[in-house]
């Protein structure tokens, strides 16, 4: 599970998804197979999911990829469960002084320096030619830095 989001009044589907590593269209569906989702909708239409939600398909999901039960079986073992009792979500924060290290995907990633091969660090270029995998490395970097940046 991601748990890169801050803590908000409301999440969007995409925040969601994001949160329990699934994609939209699972939400829609467990939305309608499983009574106990009901996002409001904002004014545009689109789902706004409180912490309390979030919670709730956190369960959910638990249910049927950790416990591998059927929808049924969900369905069924949610009837004995006390939504209320079911703490809210809350976002892992993460540290601002972890060292440039970036929580993803549940693991620690240290962000690495990107050196252009055969150019020296004291060589100035105009011109640098870039590998393929240079550029998604670069890419992978920028969203490591855009991770850092929303804790801040």
């Amino acid at each position: 599970m991601k748990n890169n989001q801050t803590e908000k009044l409301y999440y969007s589907i995409s925040d969601v998804s994001q949160i329990i590593d699934e994609e939209q269209y699972v939400l829609r569906y467990w939305e309608r197979e499983f009574s106990a989702i009901k996002p409001r909708k904002n004014s545009a239409g689109n789902r706004a999911y409180t912490a309390k939600d979030v919670a709730i398909i956190l369960k959910i999901r638990s249910m049927l990829r950790d416990e591998l039960l059927t929808i049924q079986g969900a369905k069924d073992a949610l009837r004995s469960v006390n939504l209320e009792s079911i703490e809210e979500y809350k976002p892992v924060p993460t540290s601002k002084n972890e060292d440039y290290n970036t929580v993803i995907n549940g693991s620690k990633r240290k962000l690495r320096s990107v050196v252009t091969p055969g150019i020296s660090s004291h060589q100035s270029t105009d011109t640098v030619t870039l590998h393929r995998q240079d550029v998604l490395d670069l890419c992978q970097l920028l969203k490591d830095m855009s991770l850092i940046i929303n804790y801040m």
